[in-house]
């Protein structure tokens, strides 16, 4: 079984300007609703520990590891809840430029194995009214709203 959530969100402004902010880690406890930590570097074959902010008065820890990245394109992460088959993560960003001043932001995340249909009962609806907090949050830090 598996559940995938999908957001996207077009930025006024370069590929670059998004990434750069994306990919600072350090500053998300400063703007970002949803991931408001993350340890790591942005690197292929790093792991990540990541704080989200999935219920107000509720933190959910977990750790990732990166699979691929591509400078001002795409990261590529993923995890498991101990056996694969019980609970595996993938997270997936990408930027794609509309033009030279306008970038697409897309990110999906899925979940397979025994326990998504868990999941899907506790965490999908917050989780993906997160996604778009975390688009909007990060377009009005690149754009300076």
């Amino acid at each position: 079984m598996f559940c995938s959530i999908f957001s996207k969100i077009e930025i006024d402004a370069p590929a670059e300007k998004v990434w750069n902010a994306f990919i600072d880690f350090a500053r998300y406890p400063q703007w970002n609703p949803l991931i408001t930590q993350i340890r790591g570097k942005p690197e292929r074959g790093q792991r990540l520990q990541l704080t989200l902010s999935i219920y107000s008065n509720k933190k959910l820890n977990f750790n990732t590891r990166i699979r691929d990245i591509i400078r001002n394109a795409e990261l590529h992460c993923s995890s498991s809840l101990g056996f694969p088959f019980l609970f595996d993560c993938d997270y997936v960003c990408q930027l794609e430029i509309v033009t030279k001043s306008r970038t697409l932001l897309k990110q999906w995340f899925k979940v397979s194995g025994l326990f998504v249909p868990l999941f899907i009962i506790i965490y999908k609806k917050k989780l993906s009214e997160g996604f778009s907090r975390h688009n909007i949050a990060l377009k009005n830090l690149v754009v300076g709203r």
